[in-house]
C-alpha cells in the first residue's frame, strides 16, 4: 500500500503492479524499457543456474542410490550412453564439494542430456504450464 501511495497516478482499485512500473513512474519509458529487459535476464540467469545446478543434485542422488547414473552424450563422433557414478571422485573433492556429475565430458565440445534433467524435467514440466498462483498454492 505505501508503494501505491508514492506512486503518481496509481489506481488504488488495481491489486497489483509490475516491477518495472514504478521505474516508468518515475524514469519514464526509457527507464521501464530498461529495467524490463534487465529484470528479464536476471530472471532467466537465475532459471538457467536453478536447473544446472538441480539436475547434477538429481545426478549425485541417483548416483548414490544406484551403481551410478546415466546420459546421453552427443558429441561429433553421434550418440551414445555414458555413466558416471560418485565413488569415481576422490575423497578431497567429495569433502569440498568440488565433485560435478560427468565433469570428465566436459572437456570435449559434448552435449550432455543426463537422468538429473529428465527426472527434472518430470517433475516441474506440469507446474510450469500453471499460472504462478496456481502453482504457488500446490
Amino acid at each position: 500500500l505505501t508503494c501505491w501511495i508514492i506512486l503518481p497516478n496509481q489506481n488504488l482499485h488495481k491489486p497489483q503492479i509490475e516491477y518495472s512500473e514504478a521505474f516508468r513512474s518515475f524514469w519514464g519509458r526509457k527507464g521501464f524499457i530498461f529495467t524490463q529487459i534487465a529484470f528479464f535476464c536476471c530472471i532467466s540467469c537465475l532459471n538457467v543456474v536453478s536447473i544446472v545446478d538441480q539436475a547434477q543434485a538429481v545426478d549425485e542422488i541417483l548416483s548414490r542410490l544406484r551403481e551410478g547414473v546415466f546420459a546421453f552424450e552427443w558429441n561429433s563422433g553421434g550418440l551414445e550412453v555414458v555413466w558416471w557414478a560418485a565413488h569415481t571422485c576422490s575423497a578431497e573433492k567429495m569433502q569440498d564439494g568440488t565433485c560435478i556429475p560427468f565433469e570428465a565430458n566436459s572437456k570435449e565440445n559434448v552435449w550432455l542430456l543426463s537422468a538429473g534433467y529428465i527426472v527434472s524435467a518430470i517433475m516441474f514440466l506440469p507446474l510450469s504450464l500453471k499460472d504462478l498462483k496456481v502453482g504457488a498454492m500446490l
